[in-house]
């Protein structure tokens, strides 16, 4: 029987519950804020041990997930790593404590960047995995226009896992630079992989689905929304006339068996595979993120804030 110890029961926390429920082999536990209810609650609904305090938990399980905010998340963090715990950290680090924890890599502590376990996510990266040519991925990703004081906040909490979402499609980051062309209202990153290249295209207040598109084989492999992936390999030519015009229209016929839905199955997309990595004594071939990819994704994110407020 595996101990599992949640520590946190906002936003985040209950994903993973209902994730954990479902594993016969698991004791689960939760704590939350001291005074705050939600934590009990949570415990209550799913049938888990309930801890009155993070250290009693920590002290009780040899599983630990940290989603709380990140004002709590680092010393838990450091705790747990000196206990020798295994750690699975849902905020990405390095946001506001950028110079208190040394960047390291170590197996016991995981990122929760859970985009790259979406099902979708990895139809798409077997597809071309034994693909010798250098692709290039189109990663669209629109993201609300913010207002003076918010200081990009959607971005630095969504936009780090789109560049961890592309590290792991190109083989990890070899470098990257802001396009010249970039404005206040799109901007373009550009990324040099290992193996592959990407672009995310950043389009504020834009109507659109996050999407990643690559063409290989005479093949369009597309995830719109990023969930769904879909297999298009023909293009049927529809021609009509439109105010005494001739326009002529390309329609995308999509393979349906080659389809993957994430969010056609039972628990928000990512975080069922994601769990299975945590606990497994083996890792998948969506293997995890670094210490030290944190950082360097959030240095990322620092650039193309500083880009965007000089605008």
């Amino acid at each position: 029987m595996k101990k599992v110890g949640l520590i946190g029961s906002g936003r985040i926390a209950p994903f993973y519950a209902d994730v954990l429920k479902d594993y016969d082999n698991c004791e689960v536990s939760v704590c939350g804020s001291s005074g705050s209810s939600s934590a009990k609650d949570l415990a209550d609904k799913f049938g888990f041990r309930y801890f009155k305090t993070a250290k009693d938990l920590i002290d009780a399980n040899d599983f630990i997930i940290i989603a709380c905010t990140n004002k709590y998340a680092l010393n838990y963090l450091k705790l747990c790593d000196t206990l020798g715990k295994k750690i699975l950290v849902e905020k990405p680090l390095y946001e506001e404590n950028d110079s208190e924890y040394v960047p390291i890599n170590k197996e016991n502590i995981q990122l929760g960047y859970n985009r790259r376990f979406y099902k979708s996510v990895n139809k798409l990266y077997h597809a071309y995995k034994d693909h010798n040519k250098r692709l290039l991925f189109n990663i669209n990703a629109p993201e609300r226009t913010l207002t003076v004081g918010d200081e990009y906040f959607p971005l630095k909490s969504n936009g780090v896992h789109l560049i961890d979402l592309a590290s792991f499609l190109i083989g990890g980051i070899k470098t990257y630079e802001i396009d010249n062309i970039s404005t206040k209202d799109s901007l373009i990153l550009k990324i040099y992989g290992k193996n592959h290249n990407a672009i995310i295209n950043w389009r504020f207040n834009a109507v659109a689905n996050t999407s990643i598109t690559v063409d290989f084989n005479s093949e369009t492999h597309s995830l719109n929304p990023i969930e769904k992936y879909s297999l298009f390999n023909r293009l049927t030519i529809h021609e009509s006339i439109v105010n005494n015009r001739n326009v002529r229209a390309y329609i995308p016929e999509s393979l349906i068996n080659e389809e993957v839905d994430d969010r056609l199955y039972n628990h928000k997309p990512g975080f069922e595979l994601q769990i299975k990595e945590f606990i497994s004594e083996k890792h998948s071939i969506a293997s995890t993120t670094s210490l030290k990819d944190a950082h360097i994704y959030i240095q990322i994110i620092k650039k193309v804030i500083n880009y965007l407020n000089e605008q």
